[in-house]
């Protein structure tokens, strides 16, 4: 586990203690849609924080030989897909609200959310041959939609 890992796991562990403790027994109604928006949302964040950290400490890295692949990160297609959930349940008024989420509930569907940002964060959805794979090195493939 590099540095770099350690320290996303320790930022993570303390966004959601942050969110416990200075979250004063509140009680949030929150409707289905809104809450895949915001959980889709949140994982897109994470993910455009942690490209921008690659894209900005790769600067004196030597990009190695670039692959080009039909492919997408997993952890930004699952965003934008519950992103479209979201809007979509939004817009067809299906936004039931849900029981009353307290804050241990928030805190856990934060770390949880999260955590599995973490986790999926280097798996690539490749689609011509269909596959999941890992591929922690991000910096040399090419996304291309047509070879």
């Amino acid at each position: 586990m590099s540095t770099i890992e350690k320290a996303e796991i320790v930022i993570v562990l303390t966004i959601g203690l942050s969110v416990f403790f200075l979250s004063n027994n509140i009680v949030i109604k929150i409707g289905l849609g809104r809450l895949f928006l915001y959980a889709s949302a949140l994982l897109l964040l994470q993910s455009l924080i942690r490209d921008l950290w690659i894209l900005f400490s790769s600067r004196s890295i030597k990009l190695r030989h670039q692959k080009k692949i039909r492919c997408v990160c997993l952890e930004s297609s699952i965003g934008m897909v519950g992103v479209l959930v979201g809007a979509i349940l939004l817009g067809l008024g299906v936004d039931q609200n849900l029981a009353l989420i307290d804050k241990w509930a928030i805190t856990i569907l934060l770390m949880v959310v999260l955590g599995i940002g973490y986790y999926i964060k280097d798996y690539v959805f490749q689609w011509n041959p269909w596959r999941i794979y890992r591929d922690k090195d991000h910096l040399n493939i090419v996304f291309v939609w047509k070879e």
